[in-house]
């Protein structure tokens, strides 16, 4: 269709067209971790992806082999700034916030 509509308009031009028809666009499992798929902040729609751990090349060997967890736990209490988020996909902000907690010290990734 691209290549009809560009010929109509443009009938003395020659325009070279690259299609990107690869099949490694579906090699993901549907669970995978994939920033693409996550949003900024939590809540709305995303793909709800599998908990990971952290790999023992990370700068803070106490972390080494931790799991983080990518969905808020269901018994927040009541009085976490997250509680509305409990049982839901965690986003990209929410991540960020654990990584840099647990490089200060702090709470460890998937215990905010």
């Amino acid at each position: 269709m691209a290549i009809p509509i560009f010929e109509q308009m443009y009938p003395n031009v020659i325009a070279e067209f690259v299609f990107d028809q690869s099949s490694a666009h579906g090699a993901f499992a549907k669970d995978a971790l994939n920033v693409k798929d996550m949003n900024v902040w939590p809540g709305g729609k995303q793909r709800i992806m599998h908990d990971t751990y952290i790999p023992s090349d990370n700068p803070n060997p106490e972390l080494h082999g931790r799991k983080q967890t990518m969905i808020f736990v269901d018994d927040l209490p009541s009085n976490h700034p997250d509680y509305k988020y409990r049982g839901q996909q965690k986003a990209q902000e929410q991540l960020r916030r654990e990584a840099l907690m647990a490089a200060e010290g702090g709470n460890k990734p998937g215990e905010m």
